[in-house]
């Protein structure tokens, strides 16, 4: 579910600057007119108890940031040099890592999707298209050249030199939107994060483009109210379950967190999460999303891009409605709380579509 085609948020906390927002998720394509037929189809995915269609395709794809994402973050907070930091990830390359039990199971729901690149088949699957079971390794041939090149070329290498080369030849062939302009103006922002107090601690919520950040300050507020998180649940579904409520209310009772978020899709699926703390006390808690894939992975890396443009309800006035160059929305919710002195508690975050932030909030309230 991450990948370098992904996007996504990180809050961040030191001691010195508190909690911190960067903002790396995907953005639309600058241009929309491809001159021919989008490579866009479904496919469905069987979760045992419903099937749900997806789209996928290189017209799927919206710009990847992750990869500025990472570089932003070190560029602000690394101690450890790059090329350092990259061994760990080199030496699995090489060695290959175990597969566990919940990538099988993820394995098995992508399976049409991870089937659709010819030269990815032998990473997840048998010789007999069967994937790979748990504990058997998977071991991915250019992952460990993909990491030297960002070693010695860093972001650029990706945004701005052969990668995106690649990218803009596969997609102009194949009717994608994705061009080599979209890659060199891609930016990833520090934003002000959203700052409530509750449960006795500072909380430091993602803001715009996140709406998941604004529905759990409205959630807390009305849980606050009731007493009761089935009713306050109830309340935000009823009343609140729209970016346009969303911005009126955070405008009208939150004005001092600065909400600030584009009428557009918001992406819900596919979302991985970590959080870190050093001894040092600074952390991180980091989500991202390739939404499921787009079946496409750039050659010579293994890696495949993101279909944040394929799925249905990130689009409700229809497939290919989406406004050119700008920011996707997200249910994403990293979060980052202390004490009121501004000492550091927890780091946490979540996958789980439009359930995020009504899981994280009701942590908390076990928690703190």
């Amino acid at each position: 579910m991450a990948s370098a085609g992904a996007g996504g948020f990180a809050m961040t906390y030191t001691p010195d600057d508190g909690g911190q927002m960067l903002d790396f998720f995907s953005q639309t394509p600058i241009n929309k007119h491809i001159g021919g037929s989008p490579d866009f189809y479904p496919v469905e995915v069987d979760f045992g108890n419903e099937r749900q269609v997806f789209h996928i395709g290189m017209a799927s794809v919206a710009v990847p940031g992750i990869i500025k994402g990472l570089y932003s973050l070190h560029e602000r907070y690394g101690s450890i040099p790059i090329k350092e930091l990259f061994q760990p990830a080199i030496q699995n390359a090489r060695a290959g890592v175990p597969i566990d039990e919940f990538q099988h199971i993820d394995m098995g729901l992508l399976e049409r999707i991870l089937k659709q690149d010819d030269s990815m088949k032998s990473v997840f699957f048998d010789d007999k298209g069967k994937r790979l079971k748990v504990g058997e390794k998977i071991r991915m041939p250019h992952l460990e050249s993909f990491f030297d090149l960002l070693i010695h070329e860093g972001e650029r290498g990706f945004y701005e030199g052969e990668i995106s080369k690649i990218i803009d030849a596969d997609s102009k062939q194949r009717g994608g939107y994705i061009r080599r302009i979209d890659l060199e103006n891609y930016k990833s922002f520090w934003r002000k994060p959203i700052q409530i107090e509750a449960f006795n601690s500072n909380i430091y919520l993602p803001n715009g483009p996140s709406i998941g950040g604004a529905l759990m300050v409205i959630l807390l507020n009305e849980y606050e109210k009731k007493g009761n998180w089935i009713e306050a649940i109830k309340e935000i579904k009823t009343h609140y379950y729209d970016l346009s409520k969303v911005k009126q209310h955070m405008k009208r009772s939150y004005a001092e967190a600065g909400f600030q978020a584009n009428e557009g899709p918001i992406s819900k699926n596919g979302t991985s999460h970590f959080n870190i703390l050093d001894r040092f006390g600074n952390a991180v808690s980091f989500s991202c999303s390739i939404g499921e894939g787009c079946g496409y992975f750039i050659p010579g890396t293994d890696q495949q891009l993101n279909n944040m443009l394929g799925e249905s309800f990130l689009l409700p006035d229809g497939f290919h409605s989406w406004k050119e160059n700008s920011r996707l929305h997200s249910m994403m919710t990293p979060t980052i709380v202390t004490d009121l002195k501004n000492q550091f508690k927890y780091s946490g975050g979540s996958g789980g579509a439009g359930r995020i932030p009504f899981m994280i909030a009701q942590v908390l309230d076990y928690l703190m």
